[in-house]
């Protein structure tokens, strides 16, 4: 994700944030969360979702391994997400581990599940790796077996 390639969105209300952190691939997700967030606080301020945050978000960065930074947060201000996605975090390797990070995905949910929220995953990588079959059928079968 430190490739420069691709980078912050231009012009975005946290672009300098971002790209005091992050002038790269990396800032260039984080630009994407940050615009998401910021819409979502938008649709549910002017009343498109019930006026009511429903969404609760899950932050998993991964390389070697998985590393939860924030867990099921209902609370935060897009402000607030920004902070913590941009606050360094402890190296975690350099290898992907795609089968590794789902199992985290798998345990968060299972730990956070709410039957008031859908479960969506939105797995990014700028790398390879392998994954097998069996930790995404898991992963399906026990968002259904929880309802």
């Amino acid at each position: 994700m430190t490739l420069s390639d691709h980078c912050p969105l231009l012009n975005s209300p946290a672009t300098s944030r971002i790209v005091s952190v992050a002038n790269n691939r990396f800032g260039a997700l984080v630009s994407s969360m940050y615009s998401f967030w910021t819409a979502r606080g938008a649709a549910i301020r002017s009343g498109e979702s019930s006026g009511v945050r429903r969404d609760a978000y899950t932050l998993i960065p991964f390389a070697t391994t998985a590393l939860t930074i924030l867990a099921s947060d209902t609370t935060s201000t897009p402000d607030q997400l920004l902070d913590i996605v941009l606050q360094p975090q402890p190296s975690v390797g350099w290898d992907n581990d795609f089968n590794d990070t789902l199992r985290t995905v798998h345990r968060e949910m299972e730990r956070t599940w709410s039957p008031d929220r859908t479960p969506v995953v939105i797995f990014l990588s700028d790398g390879e790796d392998r994954l097998t079959d069996k930790v995404v059928y898991d992963l399906c079968r026990k968002a259904v077996s929880l309802g």
